[in-house]
């Protein structure tokens, strides 16, 4: 990534009058000359294969097999993807930290053919047909707390939309879902408490009716919360569909799933098979169905491999569990309400680019340089250097469960402690290790590991960790729909599951960075701030990389200048007016007033002067004289 992409040729150096090359006047020499970039190709089986299965993820049509990874365009997520399928080839069981030391084909298929590995002995078994069927472990964490949050509407959807620059076809629209509802046991699935247990059951076949609406772009949120509605457990389908006919002849499809049948990849794959399906295009068949997935988790739970994912995670909570003690705008409520709001920001492309050229230089992704950042942020809110961070993973490590819609997704409680002697080149690092280390161990459930802590169960606090932070890959790519325009529709639903959630979209030059917050707990301004602080410290990280973490400094000049004139702290009060003189002032003046309110009991100031005089005289009667 550091070869220039243009070289010229000089006759001679440009020299300063006493013989030495004159810089300034290379910098104003314009690079005219392309120097072809040498593309090595593969030349072997497994760089061959390498290079086959890498090119589904990139967008590059020729590159080489020393081409550094992230140069490419890959990102840590990508790679979990591209690591999968690996594993599925050849089957082996290759980890994060083996893609990590060889971060180009050519190293990556000489590790492959000279060393020997442990065949992978994962493998899927169907489920026998039954009238009901266990639940995972994600599904079972769902039912209650949705049902814990039930007066709060729509906690637990999967809500998102697509528009398209045409007025689709109602007809067409129908058999679309319709396929599709076949096609997915999710969509035709129900849960019930059987002999004390979760279970769901799937029906064959269900009516399905979508809403249809003649509306305006200026009437698309009424809309959306007319359609965002609870779902009742008990009855399928827990899948809604609702069409906007726009009055520019657009439209707008609304898609409404309960998160205990879908994940945000299930999103994304319900409406790309729905553009598929409404253009006549083929899909492949599914082999396994959700269930499938669920008799794996099961088979899994017994295995080595679970119990070495239990023990890593259970080692990282091994010690005293830390609560983030972030300064809040209001008191914490008894229960965790759920309301929330969302404000949005953007990483401009300058510095967009900069943290995409400094990550390369550090062998990092932009999701670990902004993790990072993201931990010092807290680190400067807070002051406590032991930070625990949630994190989604897609939790589809096997490729057969890849195009399955269901409840996949899996949470990953990222413990960091942060020194603040250290760099930042030094702690992103420490942030990579810790990141590959956990993906490495992302199978085991998060509600397991919940269980296995015993922790006290705070109903104010979401369990072990109170902020996620979620980098958003591919979440916003666009979906072909023959050669009209389609853009995906992300509407502010007014929850928050956390106290803060920090999610990154990358877009094709910058990143978006949206805050949801929990609104019982913060302002909006506070949130703003901590939007800012969170830019600021990115931008002097890359400013100065070598900074230890304790002078890394998030605030505006402005705000410095605030601070040194709040800290001026000195009064001008006369001499004689003393301080038992104020108060026997406010006495006099304000009798009847509340002094203190101590355990709900109120104390005037008049009680206030009594109760001060009776214990001096205590004191007096008792022998203590002035300066004593």
């Amino acid at each position: 990534y550091m070869i220039p992409h243009k070289f010229t040729i000089l006759e001679k150096f440009p020299q300063t009058p006493n013989g030495k090359i004159d810089k300034k006047q290379l910098n104003l020499i314009k690079a005219e000359a392309n120097i072809e970039k040498i593309i090595e190709k593969p030349c072997t089986k497994t760089e061959q294969i390498l290079y086959d299965i890498i090119s589904k993820y990139i967008n590059i049509e020729n590159y080489s097999i020393i081409d550094d990874f992230f140069s490419i365009g890959l990102d840590s997520l990508t790679l979990i993807n591209i690591l999968m399928d690996i594993n599925t080839k050849f089957n082996i069981s290759l980890s994060m930290h083996d893609i990590y030391n060889k971060l180009n084909i050519k190293k990556l298929a000489e590790f492959l053919d000279n060393y020997s590995f442990e065949k992978n002995n994962d493998f899927i078994k169907f489920i026998k047909t039954s009238n009901s069927y266990p639940t995972s472990s994600a599904q079972k964490r769902i039912f209650y707390t949705s049902n814990i949050s039930n007066s709060k509407t729509g906690v637990y959807n999967l809500v998102g939309g697509i528009e398209f620059s045409e007025k689709l076809d109602i007809e067409k629209i129908n058999k679309c879902f319709k396929q599709l509802i076949n096609r997915h046991e999710a969509f035709r699935t129900y849960f019930e408490i059987i002999d004390g247990e979760i279970s769901q059951k799937i029906v064959p076949s269900l009516d399905f009716k979508i809403e249809i609406i003649e509306t305006t772009t200026n009437d698309i949120n009424n809309q959306f919360n007319l359609f965002n509605t609870n779902f009742t457990l008990e009855k399928a389908p827990l899948l809604k569909a609702k069409i906007l006919y726009l009055e520019n002849d657009h439209t707008l499809l609304f898609v409404n799933m309960h998160h205990i049948i879908a994940d945000g990849t299930s999103m994304q794959i319900l409406l790309d098979e729905f553009c598929k399906i409404y253009n006549n295009e083929q899909l492949p068949n599914n082999k396994f169905t959700y269930k499938d997935f669920i008799n794996y988790e099961l088979y899994f739970s017994g295995s080595d491999k679970y119990k070495k994912n239990q023990d890593f995670w259970l080692n990282e909570f091994s010690n005293e569990i830390p609560t983030l003690n972030l300064p809040t705008n209001h008191i914490r409520p008894s229960i965790f309400s759920y309301n929330g709001a969302k404000i949005c920001n953007t990483i401009n492309k300058d510095l967009t680019n900069q943290i995409l050229e400094f990550s390369k230089k550090l062998q990092i992704t932009p999701y670990m340089f902004l993790l990072s950042a993201y931990y010092i942020l807290l680190y400067k809110y807070t002051n406590q250097n032991d930070i625990i961070i949630g994190t989604p993973t897609a939790n589809r490590n096997i490729t057969e469960f890849s195009k399955i819609i269901g409840m996949f997704v899996n949470t990953l409680a990222i413990r960091k402690t942060i020194s603040s002697e250290k760099t930042f080149e030094e702690f992103a690092a420490e942030v990579k290790e810790k990141c590959l280390n956990c993906f490495a161990h992302q199978a085991y459930p998060f509600d397991e590991l919940v269980k296995k802590l015993n922790l006290f169960r705070d109903v104010s606090r979401n369990p072990l960790f109170d902020t996620m932070f979620i980098y958003q890959n591919d979440i916003m790519k666009t979906i072909k729909f023959n050669n009209t325009t389609t853009k995906f529709y992300l509407p502010d639903t007014k929850i928050s599951k956390f106290d803060i959630s920090l999610e990154i979209v990358p877009q094709e030059n910058t990143f978006d960075l949206n805050i949801e917050y929990c609104t019982d707990l913060f302002d909006r301004e506070f949130i703003k701030n901590l939007s800012t602080h969170y830019i600021k410290i990115i931008k002097n990280i890359i400013k100065a990389p070598n900074t230890a973490i304790k002078n890394i400094t998030m605030l505006s000049i402005k705000e410095k200048h605030h601070l040194k004139n709040f800290n001026i702290t000195d009064l001008n009060i006369p001499r004689k007016n003393t301080l038992v003189n104020r108060f026997y002032n406010i006495v006099k003046k304000y009798p009847q007033n509340i002094a203190v309110e101590i355990n709900n009991k109120k104390i005037t100031y008049k009680e206030l002067d009594e109760l001060s005089n009776f214990l001096s005289q205590e004191l007096i009667k008792n022998g203590i004289q002035s300066g004593d």
